[in-house]
């Protein structure tokens, strides 16, 4: 069984509990394969929202702070809750690792 609350688990307890529910499956700073520090590549902030939230907002410029602030606000109202971005991360993975980490350009 998972706990709900891991907020102040010990950090023992945390790789304990997620190498008995995901074994060698789960990616972190201490499980076997490490998470790279602020990989862009392999974050879907970066690879998918802010790239489509950008395009949204500046397809025609804005010409006031407020209007600014609408057209942020439509974009993200836009954004369909149905896209799963674990999707592209699963190849975003294959295609960091093909590479040896190094960096590769964008799918």
């Amino acid at each position: 069984m998972v706990p709900t609350r891991w907020l102040s688990s010990p950090f023992h307890t945390c790789c304990a509990i997620l190498n008995r529910k995901f074994g060698n499956r789960w990616i972190g700073r201490t499980g076997n394969h490490k998470w790279p520090p602020r990989s862009p590549d392999l974050t879907p902030l970066d690879f998918s929202l802010w790239g489509k939230l950008k395009a949204d907002v500046y397809h025609n410029a804005p010409t006031t702070k407020e209007d600014m602030r609408e057209r942020i606000q439509r974009a993200c109202a836009a954004i369909d809750q149905d896209t799963s971005m674990c999707n592209t991360v699963d190849k975003r993975f294959r295609q960091c690792l093909a590479v040896d980490g190094h960096h590769f350009e964008p799918l």
